[in-house]
């Protein structure tokens, strides 16, 4: 009879638990836009509204409180280029423009099938996620922490690297949206961390724009009693839990930019490339302005006697009127339109340097030519924080496959772009820090070379989509 009775004294006790747990995981508590969090700047602009309940007991609250904060900025920190930027409760990893990418979207009030053939400029976002467990005095406590699904409204679209989730059309902060849900919003998850990219598309030329997408945050858990071999404590409605919001702006902003090379010709070579020989000018380093020759801009170096070729060293300064504005910046990426190599020669590692603010050339803008140059030595050592004239700040290696498409370079995200250690005065007002750009071949002995589009390119009559699109410019993420 002992024995039947302590059987029928569990099971009522599970009943009773079970039904605490269907009530606390169908409802979470209003969420509460962070303002500090270790590992990253908290960027404002995310938003919350959710409906609200009551957590078991007043230290389950407290709990989660912790095991969110530390599970946000451990995970937050760990993935991405090694300039990750806080976004409300996602990181934003990189930002980038490209052709051919795919993407799923809502028009007219319907989710669109997936388009293979995309020209967009896209954010790729990690989403937080975990799943831990704590022993205590008297069992575990078990929570999941983190972003559980992401839903796309219409005019922002919904990227991928290689295939598109499973996506379904919801209605989400009363907006029809195309969402993908990593795990089961609200009850007991598994699962890790995962990443998503959110864009703006078209068949042509990109501007500027705005993206915005809504992403629920998850914090539940449930305390597993060893003595009573039940869960006896249980809570849904962590901070911020529910619905947040994420508005941005993307800039296009166009730069000034020149490329030269250390050869010395007698006359300037015509827009073609050639270099009709003058017998009469004297013997300098020529000015490739306005050049179009394989769409005007290069990188690389052709040793003298190696090839037809005469180029010798060759780099491209490009300049910003200004960096940032005063309030709002977030992260940004150099982008160029790679034209083709130089016969069976290869990109290399193409570098992004960064000129020192005392340089006597640094006026040149695109009036540069080889003797006015900045002063860069890639392959140097750093004389110390802030020095980027030796090392680059971010590289890129090109491949066969990204010829005729879009080359992306990382510029310093705002927790960065003002620190000493990356090229700022430690001065959140001055804006021009990181408005000048050296594209150097990381190492300038090895036989290499990269064609780039122009503003010049540009402008040649009957030119098509994408070379009517394929001057350097800046795309800049800021608040709106």
């Amino acid at each position: 009879m002992l024995e039947r009775g302590h059987a029928s004294y569990k099971l009522l006790i599970g009943l009773v638990m079970a039904l605490f747990l269907v009530i606390f995981t169908s409802a979470s508590q209003p969420g509460a836009g962070r303002t500090g969090e270790t590992g990253g700047q908290i960027i404002t602009g995310g938003s919350s509204a959710t409906t609200s309940t009551t957590s078991t007991t007043s230290t389950t609250s407290t709990t989660s409180t912790t095991s969110t904060t530390s599970t946000t900025s451990t995970t937050g920190t760990t993935a991405g280029d090694g300039n990750n930027q806080v976004v409300g409760y996602v990181v934003l990893q990189k930002i980038e423009e490209k052709l051919h990418v795919l993407s799923r979207y809502i028009s007219g009030g319907t989710l669109q099938s997936t388009n293979t053939d995309r020209h967009a400029v896209r954010l790729k976002f990690l989403a937080p996620y975990s799943h831990t467990t704590t022993p205590d005095s008297t069992g575990y406590w078990e929570t999941w922490t983190g972003v559980s699904a992401v839903a796309v409204p219409s005019g922002t679209e919904y990227g991928a690297e290689s295939s598109m989730p499973t996506l379904t059309q919801e209605t989400v902060q009363s907006e029809t949206c195309a969402q993908y849900l990593n795990a089961s919003m609200l009850g007991f998850l598994s699962g890790s961390s995962w990443n998503f990219y959110i864009q703006r598309g078209g068949s042509g030329a990109l501007s500027s724009g705005q993206v915005k997408f809504h992403y629920y945050w998850v914090s539940t858990g449930r305390h597993w009693n060893t003595f009573a071999e039940t869960y006896d404590q249980s809570y849904s409605n962590g901070a911020g839990s529910g619905w947040n919001t994420i508005t941005l702006n993307l800039d296009k902003v166009s730069l000034t930019s020149i490329s030269l090379d250390s050869r010395k010709v007698y006359g300037k070579a015509n827009l073609d490339g050639e270099l009709p020989g003058d017998p009469n000018a004297e013997i300098t380093n020529n000015h490739f302005k306005p050049w179009i020759f394989r769409g005007g801009h290069f990188v690389g170096y052709m040793p003298y006697g190696s090839s037809k070729d005469q180029s010798g060293l060759a780099r491209t300064q490009l300049q910003l009127t200004t960096m940032t504005d005063a309030t709002g910046y977030i992260a940004a990426c150099l982008t160029t339109f790679a034209s083709g190599t130089r016969g069976s020669v290869g990109s290399g590692t193409i570098g992004l340097f960064r000129p020192s603010g005392s340089d006597s050339n640094i006026s040149q803008s695109d009036e540069a030519i080889w003797s006015t140059r900045w002063s860069l030595e890639p392959g140097g050592t750093q004389s110390g924080p802030g020095d980027f004239t030796k090392a680059p700040f971010y590289t890129v290696a090109p491949g066969s496959g990204d010829q005729m498409n879009y080359l992306n370079w990382q510029l310093p995200s705002v927790s960065y772009v003002w620190q000493t250690a990356y090229g700022g005065d430690g001065n959140p007002t001055n804006n021009d820090m990181w408005k000048y750009y050296g594209l150097c071949q990381t190492s300038e002995s090895s036989h290499t070379w990269q064609y780039f589009g122009s503003s010049w390119l540009e402008g040649v009559t009957d030119q098509v989509f994408p070379l009517t699109d394929s001057r350097p410019r800046v795309w800049k993420v800021r608040n709106p």
